[in-house]
């Protein structure tokens, strides 16, 4: 009964990683995506800031999953 209930925990655990790293990526997306759109209207440079930080949100996020993947093993 023990390895089942620990089964089940791996299998939890990865699934609350996955769901972070999902609600994550859409936070900082959608923040980096309002930010963007703001300082290009004030600042005038049409989809520089916008795509800017949408990239540095999502290579953010990669690293941040990569790192946390790597400290669990």
């Amino acid at each position: 009964m023990p390895a089942i209930a620990s089964s089940v925990r791996n299998k939890m655990k990865g699934y609350q990683q996955a769901l972070r790293f999902a609600f994550r990526m859409a936070i900082s997306c959608v923040l980096a995506l309002g930010i963007g759109i703001y300082a290009d209207d004030h600042l005038h440079t049409s989809p520089l800031f916008l795509i800017g930080l949408l990239v540095y949100a999502m290579i953010g996020n990669l690293y941040l999953l990569v790192k946390e993947c790597g400290k669990d093993e």
